[in-house]
């Protein structure tokens, strides 16, 4: 049995290779046409007007039991080929072998947003899996020394080889695109013309191998059962014109879309040439299948059965063709045809999803993530498939090199690094070389190429800035008669002459915001049109821009559109911290008035009785009898004289500090220096000193500073020589205003400093 599965293997040989095709180089930007092979969308709006690809081939092998290192490549594709496809221990065996030759193609722009390809494409995928290493070993000729062998396999063990080409129109468009936003879309319809379609399935195999007396190996009390199926080209007299003559036909599918975010616009393509600073894929690749005949004379399914003293020799099948061994079982006591075999069948596609993101570093440096995931069912007979892999891909990329370094894994051969070169139309590389240079690699691959095109000119647009939009034409003053100044109501317009119109000039946008560095007054800053290419101003610095900003020249805050807290009642104190917001109130009752607890009429700050209802002649405190005293305060005249408090009151506004700081400016100083006068002449005379702010900026700030300019009066008269027991000093922040804060004038009136005489 093991020379059956070899041989239908070892036809493929010829032409193989592994998993997803090109690795490296199929994430790059600068492959053409051969990018419709992972996506059909990419050529949309691509590098290239127009692209052909002469030959492009992908070869290798891969088997999870192996292991390949440079120095043992040529044993493993020749005298070692049947451990590399079966391995060469107990354990079960996966494999994979494909070749992927991309024939003559072309690609070219249909419109500016729409491109077109025709492909040609021969393909060869050869699977196998679950093939137990025990059962192939046990049926060696060569065990001597290690029969006899009990064999016991429960595995439905699968070889399948597809070999086939495909001819595909691939249609791309753009759907959907604004200044940073691209969504593309394509689609691949394919002809397949089958070549080959062929199969051997092992299935709950038991039995016993053993050797007569000659030392020939024999197998006995077996049971289980085989298949065989060839379709297509005779592959007993296979011919390199054999790949020519599609017998076997079907239709098949490619469906792609790629998004792109272009932060840079179209006029930044000559700096960023790949146009995106990252972009999302995703595609369903190889929909559909092809419809067989399989050859009767080489295709059966059989029961085996070898009982009692029954011996069957696997040597028997040496030296025979796949219809001589068709013959050979059809006349064998130990193997029943069952006669199953179908007059047709279709055999899938490895249909598969892929997906990516590719991320632009810096310039020509790239950075990309992608998937593969199987779609095909793999116990499906027929059919062969891809294993899942990922594959991260770094690379530098220009126009005429490139150097991919693709770091994979996948469920077959686990981690692989490879490396893959591109120069000028020319590129070369294997996804398992790096791995195979440090270890042994579970697999060997290979690809090389030479495709070219015509790349798009870099999209040095032709624009007419503003200034020379008004240059076209030039102005002839003609002067009315008599009169040695024409108004400009007689300047006529006349064309420019050939020789003196503007050159149109090539766009450069050094910042990146779409406005090109001639009509942008702002280069280095990314700005808008509206302000000739600078940001949108804020005149009053609140961070709240003019356009969204309804008190432009008031620093605000953006929850008021740029205005400051509105104030409705217009009592100084804000809406926020305003508790009668209707009502004209003060800042020490959080904006409400100040209360009148007996509702006399006298609120509680002049009612010298607040718990008892009186007379506002009486200080808020009944009327008294007839022979009492009048309360202290309304008995005298006040302490201090009109005068000196009338002198304090000048000298306080004649107070001047430092910008938003707490330092006395020397103008200051004489206006000061009458209080002196004042307090020296009458040391029974205290000095109460409040400092005020109006309500603009941090609320904790502005106390800060009100207590600082409070103290420093203080310590100029300390200075003086006021002894400092006569004076105190206290700041209230914007706490006590005494006008409204929505005005200049108002805020003008609440900044001060108050100086209050008392005895």
């Amino acid at each position: 049995m093991r020379k059956i599965l070899l041989f239908i293997a070892l036809i493929t040989l010829h032409v193989i290779s592994f998993a997803q095709s090109f690795p490296g180089y199929i994430s790059g930007n600068y492959i053409g046409v051969n990018s419709v092979f992972s996506n059909p969308a990419n050529i949309a709006d691509s590098r290239y007007r127009w692209d052909v690809n002469l030959v492009s081939v992908h070869a290798g092998l891969g088997n999870n039991n192996a292991s390949f290192k440079i120095d043992n490549i040529g044993d493993a594709f020749g005298k070692n080929i049947d451990s590399v496809l079966f391995g060469s221990s107990a354990k079960k065996t996966n494999a994979m072998a494909n070749i992927d030759v991309f024939g003559p193609s072309f690609m070219f722009n249909a419109g500016p947003k729409t491109s077109v390809a025709i492909t040609t494409r021969v393909r060869t995928l050869a699977n196998i899996k679950d093939i137990d290493g025990q059962l192939i070993k046990s049926i060696d000729d060569n065990l001597e020394g290690s029969l006899p062998l009990t064999l016991s396999s429960d595995a439905n063990q699968k070889i399948v080889v597809n070999g086939w080409a495909d001819f595909g129109l691939t249609l791309a468009h753009v759907l959907y695109s604004d200044k940073h936003h691209f969504l593309k879309g394509g689609i691949t319809g394919k002809y397949l013309a089958g070549v080959a379609n062929t199969y051997a399935n092992i299935a709950n195999f038991k039995g016993t191998a053993d050797e007569d007396l000659l030392g020939d190996t024999y197998i006995r009390d077996a049971s289980g059962a085989v298949a065989i199926g060839i379709s297509g080209v005779d592959i007993d007299n296979f011919e390199a014109n054999d790949l020519t003559k599609f017998k076997s036909s079907g239709f098949g599918a490619d469906l792609g879309f790629v998004y792109e975010y272009r932060p840079y616009g179209d006029a930044a393509t000559a700096k960023y040439p790949n146009k995106y600073k990252y972009k999302v894929a995703v595609s369903l690749m190889d929909m559909g299948s092809i419809k067989y005949t399989p050859d009767a004379n080489k295709t059966g399914a059989y029961s085996v059965s070898i009982s009692g003293g029954q011996k069957w020799y696997p040597s028997d099948l040496d030296g025979k063709s796949i219809e001589e061994i068709k013959t050979y079982l059809d006349g064998s006591p130990y193997f029943t045809n069952l006669g199953t075999a179908a007059s047709s069948y279709k055999a899938s596609l490895p249909t598969n999803l892929q997906a990516s993101v590719d991320y632009n570093i810096h310039k020509n440096l790239f950075v990309g993530l992608s998937t593969q995931l199987n779609v095909a069912k793999k116990d499906n007979k027929y059919a062969s498939y891809y294993n899942n892999s990922v594959t991260l891909t770094p690379r530098y990329e220009g126009r005429k090199f490139g150097l991919y370094i693709p770091l994979n894994y996948n469920e077959l051969t686990n981690f692989n690094a490879g490396l893959s070169l591109r120069i000028g139309p020319l590129f070369f590389g294997s996804g398992s070389i790096l791995t195979a240079l440090m270890d042994k690699s579970k697999q060997a691959d290979v690809h090389f190429g030479i495709r070219f095109g015509g790349l798009k000119k870099k999209n040095l647009t032709a624009v007419k800035t503003t200034v020379v939009e008004q240059t076209v034409y030039k102005t002839k003053k003609h002067k009315a008669k008599n009169d040695n100044n024409a108004s400009n109501s007689n300047d006529v317009k006349a064309p420019l002459a050939k020789e003196e119109k503007a050159a149109v000039i090539a766009v450069v946008d050094t910042d990146g915001d779409g406005i090109n560095d001639d009509v942008d007054s702002c280069k280095t800053v990314m700005g808008v049109i509206k302000y000739n290419g600078c940001p949108v101003p804020d005149t009053d610095g609140d961070g709240v821009n003019d356009d969204m900003d309804s008190c432009k020249t008031i620093a605000g805050l953006a929850r008021y559109n740029g205005c400051t807290i509105p104030d409705t009642d217009g009592d100084g104190v804000n809406d926020e911290e305003d508790q009668c917001k209707t009502v004209a109130g003060v800042a020490k009752y959080k904006g409400c008035p100040i209360p009148d607890t007996d509702g006399d009429g006298v609120n509680d700050e002049e009612d010298k009785c607040p718990g008892l209802v009186g007379d506002r002649d009486n200080f808020g405190c009944p009327q008294l009898k007839k022979g009492a005293k009048k309360p202290a305060a309304a008995a005298s005249e006040p302490a201090v004289k009109k005068d000196l408090i009338k002198k304090v009151n000048i000298a306080a506004k004649g107070l001047q500090f430092a910008t938003g700081k707490s330092v006395i400016l020397k103008k200051s100083y004489a206006a000061l220096n009458n209080v002196v006068k004042v307090l020296k002449a009458d040391p029974s005379l205290q000095l109460s000193i409040e400092g005020h702010t109006d309500s603009v900026g941090n609320a904790d700030k502005n106390m800060q500073l009100s207590i600082d300019r409070a103290n420093a009066a203080k310590a100029y008269f300390v200075k003086k020589g006021i002894d400092e027991s006569r004076i105190t000093a206290e700041g209230f922040g914007a706490e006590k205003p005494i006008a409204s804060n929505k005005t200049a004038a108002g805020r003008l009136k609440n900044r001060r400093v108050v100086f209050t005489l008392t005895k």
